[in-house]
């Protein structure tokens, strides 16, 4: 958010639709004032506490994931 210059922040060029996405970014980000002191606060969507659990049937790519055991299946 700092940068003056966004495109130090790429190293591969980017398509017109691609750098005017970036560009109306840029603008939002702008428009948030940016507390140095301030901490980050994380809150998951799938409540107070963690589990892969939850966050593979938040995510709903269990069957996706290359697991242990998928890889070793075979399958």
């Amino acid at each position: 958010m700092l940068e003056d210059d966004l495109d130090t922040n790429f190293n591969l060029a980017l398509s017109i639709q691609a750098h005017e996405e970036l560009m109306h970014l840029h603008n939002d980000l702008m428009t948030i004032e940016y507390y140095d002191a301030s901490k980050d606060i994380w809150n998951p969507t799938w409540g107070t506490s963690y589990s892969s659990k939850k966050f593979f049937a938040w995510i709903v790519l269990v069957d996706r994931q290359n697991t242990k055991s998928m890889l070793k299946g075979g399958t």
